[in-house]
């Protein structure tokens, strides 16, 4: 272990904002001896360290070794890493919730692509089904038409034969005509 009090007590006493005579009087010591103490030309008794440490509020281990936190400090270290903790649990709860908000918003999500994937597939098979339908609907128009066609064609014969006959009727009268003159004369 290497024992550092020079370094430690000069870096103490500028860290404190404090004066080599602050230290001197309050151990009741010359400030030559301070002076020589940090310049490490000699130690501090070591029944003035207690009273050292208790001035710097530090450990003695503090003073020999170079650890200058002091009790305090440590203290107050605790407690910010206790506040520290409890944000963060406070933080991981938070985030916990909104994860969980997170998963119900996914799956809501999926539910919902689900019920549009499905809807999706009934209006494909209604509008398939209505193509077919429509398919349906212009062959028969087309049996339709070409029946009509037929028809017109049947018609348009009937009249031609319906002349032929009203002509050959004409005819057959006029000879009946013809053969009630010859019967009457």
């Amino acid at each position: 272990m290497n024992i550092m009090i020079s370094e430690n007590l000069k870096a103490l006493r500028k860290q404190k904002g404090k004066k080599q005579e602050d230290l001197a009087e309050f151990l009741s010591v010359s400030i030559n001896a301070v002076s020589k103490w940090e310049r490490g030309e000699c130690y501090p008794d070591i029944d003035l360290l207690p009273k050292i440490a208790l001035y710097y509020d530090v450990g003695i281990d503090d003073l020999l070794i170079g650890k200058t936190k002091s009790l305090r400090q440590i203290k107050e270290s605790a407690s910010d890493i206790a506040k520290s903790s409890n944000s963060i649990t406070a933080c991981t709860q938070e985030i916990s919730a909104t994860m969980n908000e997170t998963n119900a918003m996914m799956k809501q999500l999926a539910e919902n692509t689900r019920a549009a994937t499905q809807l999706d597939l009934d209006i494909m098979e209604k509008i398939k089904h209505r193509s077919i339908l429509h398919e349906e609907i212009n062959a028969a128009i087309q049996e339709l038409a070409a029946a009509f066609s037929q028809i017109n064609i049947a018609i348009a014969q009937t009249e031609k034969s319906t002349v032929s006959n009203a002509a050959a009727m004409d005819d057959l009268a006029a000879a009946i005509q013809d053969l009630k003159e010859i019967v009457s004369e």
